[in-house]
């Protein structure tokens, strides 16, 4: 067994074998800031939109627990995950900003009950093989958010963070419920580890995700391509396809936009967006949709009535779902996943269900803050809004 700190990338991803744990899992927030600051922020703010927190530090608690549950209940684990959350002033312009970054602090290869030769993140693997991956320490996420937004300067226009639990932040401000969320479920394994710049998988082995990319212009999945096809297939706009077998036809053309023939198109500009492209949906999908890579004025996903197809993915990564958030169709065989080596050619969906809900949060590209990059492992979505 491999257990990988991630060096470059983004994220891992999609499993042939569902685990068979059937409770709601525990996600855990762990504090990573100082005394004083980040979650342990002492100003005062008053109670907002359900958030009973007196506090910064209170509200932001609140908030990522909120979230947290949420997820929680979403997704089965016998194993707990322990998201460790840092505050830190990144980059935060009058007209830009970096709002976010997170992802699994590690990778797993071999995991008992998984495939063989493929990567997963750590809290899937540790989902799958039902117990710690050797008594792999936690935390096994990583997240963190721009304290500048909670600053009283010209940061983004003035725009604040909105700790509500209400889908409802005031004009200008943003929705942290909905950005946590959109960092999670990246930590849960929705995104790629691949060298775009090179078309390499990390350390030579697919991640889970990547097994379930597929290109229209080659005809086959990520794992049948080489290294010089996967780099121009994470620049072929129009042509990368997520082919998990819980987002059926149906489901997809409930989508106006982002779609190509019964599938849900992924992020690939031209030239790749490091941290953005092919981690997140096309960012023309329409309906919005949670796991897009920039926010825009579509508004926020209300997570509250769901994830949309982010649960389907994560169903496709080998998470077994809650009740609440079916997607997946299994096959005969038990198996629910992507084949790790597929030449035969993409065949259309035929599975059908769905998670209610959509979606609004983006990432894009920018570097991370050093010291936090260092802990981060280089596997980091960047969140950025612009102001209008």
């Amino acid at each position: 067994m491999i257990i990988e700190s991630l060096r470059r990338g983004c994220a891992v991803a999609c499993l042939v074998l569902t685990v068979t744990a059937a409770q709601a899992v525990e996600i855990r927030i762990a504090d990573g800031d100082n005394p004083g600051e980040g979650l342990n922020d002492p100003t005062p703010r008053a109670p907002v939109g359900g958030n009973p927190g007196v506090t910064v530090g209170e509200q932001r608690r609140n908030a990522l627990q909120f979230v947290a549950n949420l997820l929680g209940n979403r997704i089965a684990s016998d194993v707990p995950i322990v998201v460790e959350v840092k505050f830190s002033n990144l980059n935060c312009e009058p007209n830009n900003a970096d709002l976010a970054a997170a992802g699994p602090r590690r990778l797993v290869s071999d995991v008992p009950g998984g495939q063989p030769g493929v990567f997963y993140a750590l809290a899937l693997a540790n989902a799958i093989n039902g117990s710690r991956i050797q008594d792999e320490p936690p935390p096994d996420i990583l997240a963190e958010f721009n304290a500048a937004l909670d600053a009283p300067d010209d940061c983004l226009g003035g725009a604040d963070w909105y700790y509500g639990l209400d889908n409802d932040p005031p004009d200008g401000d943003l929705n942290f419920v909905t950005t946590a969320a959109h960092e999670l479920i990246h930590g849960l394994g929705f995104a790629s580890f691949a060298d775009l710049g090179s078309g390499e998988f990390f350390m030579g082995l697919p991640s889970v995700y990547e097994t379930c990319i597929a290109d229209r212009s080659f005809d086959t999945t990520w794992p049948g391509l080489t290294n010089n096809e996967r780099m121009a297939s994470a620049e072929n706009d129009g042509n990368v396809i997520w082919v998990g077998p819980s987002i059926s036809s149906r489901i997809a053309n409930g989508f106006s936009s982002g779609v190509s023939n019964g599938r849900l198109l992924l992020y690939a500009p031209n030239p790749f967006e490091g941290g953005s492209s092919i981690s997140h949906w096309d960012d023309n999908l329409t309906p919005n949709a949670l796991m897009e890579p920039f926010v825009d004025s579509r508004g926020d996903v209300d997570i509250r009535q769901g994830i949309g197809v982010a649960a389907c993915v994560l169903a496709d990564l080998g998470w077994t779902m809650q009740n609440t958030s079916l997607c997946s169709s299994p096959s005969p065989d038990g198996l629910a996943g992507c084949p790790v080596q597929s030449n035969a050619g993409i065949s259309p969906p035929d599975s059908t269900g769905g998670d209610g809900g959509g979606g609004g949060c983006s990432l894009a590209r920018g570097a991370l803050d050093p010291i936090w990059l260092l802990l981060l492992l280089a596997a980091a979505w960047r969140l950025r809004r612009s102001a209008a």
